[in-house]
């Protein structure tokens, strides 16, 4: 008989998940042995070195027994487990034995089969990240707080589901992915403020000329939802007063229409953020809102979520594409980068957005 992997113990957590999501389901792992301070021998994760079946038996008798064995029943829900039938029989055994099953999103709405009815958690959210971490404790019995290091555990999680969202490959979490505008409407590349609301925990940043395309009833919902979790808003325009005066400014050959036009949206896009503020009840959250003008050209619109966190995003749309008078521009041809912390593009592009916003004026909402 080959020599077993690691001294074998008592399996308590099986996490079924698909091969093709080793670069989510590596942190996740850590993140639960650390949440509910377990040994390596205690978590079965088949993907991963030191985590996964001991040799000398078949695959199949090894699940059915760790399956049987284990009190939790942690599945990672995406569009790869899915589509596993050994995924699915995990599942399907998990909920026959009646075990406490954690579904846990990723890519996906819901569970698929009976889990669909379960309270499933997002692995975008740290609050429900927290959950599953506290939810495993419960079920294993385990008293007191768990370590710092689980927070950190989670942030990985967070940072390679966040990645993992705005790919359709299989591949590792990327650190950019380049589009042009008319490709981010395809729902695999969008950057939907259902997903922001869900992932955003310190601080969100909406630059532009005038904020007023953000200014919808989704991200109204979302920055409702941000603002009960104590998440910080930041919004940059331009400064109208200063637009007005710049009157060597064209705007034609950038968005197709002209200066009077945009001067609108700049005051309309300030208007709607002073009312969303203005109608926020009790008054003190009206503190986590913050707008500045900016007298500086704005030549790139975009979001930044939790940018100096290691799961950070920033969403950048450059206004500066084609060539004047080009019969062939198109607003859908607008160049959109989505850039993470790992990339050398990141912090370059972070320090000229604090450096827009520590330049620009506050506006006050009184």
């Amino acid at each position: 008989m080959a020599t077993p992997n690691a001294s074998q113990g008592t399996v308590r957590v099986f996490i079924s998940h698909s091969s093709r999501d080793r670069d989510l389901v590596a942190p996740l792992t850590e993140f639960i042995r650390a949440a509910a301070g377990l040994a390596q021998d205690e978590i079965r994760c088949t993907s991963l070195k030191g985590y996964d079946l001991y040799r000398g038996r078949s695959i199949e008798a090894s699940l059915k027994d760790e399956i049987t064995e284990s009190t939790v029943i942690v599945g990672l829900i995406t569009p790869w487990s899915i589509s596993s039938p050994w995924v699915m029989n995990e599942l399907g055994a998990a909920w026959i034995l009646s075990k406490c099953t954690i579904p846990i999103l990723c890519g996906v709405e819901s569970a698929p089969g009976p889990l669909g009815g379960a309270a499933a958690s997002r692995a975008t959210d740290s609050d429900d990240l927290d959950a599953v971490g506290a939810t495993v404790r419960v079920a294993l019995d385990i008293s007191g707080t768990p370590p710092d290091t689980a927070d950190e555990r989670r942030d990985e999680v967070l940072r390679a589901a966040i990645g993992k969202q705005f790919v359709t490959s299989p591949s590792a979490a990327p650190s950019y992915r380049l589009l042009v505008r008319s490709n981010v409407r395809d729902p695999d590349n969008q950057l939907r403020w259902s997903d922001i609301a869900d992932t955003c925990r310190q601080e969100l940043w909406i630059w532009g000329w005038s904020c007023a395309n953000v200014l919808s009833l989704a991200s109204h919902d979302a920055f409702l939802r941000l603002l009960d979790r104590g998440v910080r808003l930041r919004f940059i325009t331009l400064d109208p007063v200063a637009f007005r005066e710049a009157r060597s400014l064209h705007f034609g050959h950038v968005c197709k229409t002209d200066e009077e036009r945009v001067r609108k949206d700049i005051e309309d896009g300030i208007a709607a953020i002073a009312r969303f503020v203005r109608d926020l009840e009790p008054p003190e959250r009206r503190k986590a809102v913050e707008l500045r003008t900016s007298k500086s050209m704005i030549t790139w619109s975009g979001v930044a979520v939790d940018p100096d966190t290691p799961y950070g995003l920033l969403q950048i749309e450059s206004y500066l594409y084609g060539r004047r008078g080009d019969a062939h521009h198109d607003i859908d041809d607008r160049p959109v980068l989505l850039v993470w912390p790992s990339h050398d593009y990141y912090a370059p592009y972070r320090a000229s957005i604090e450096t827009l916003w520590r330049e620009a004026d506050p506006y006050s909402f009184e």
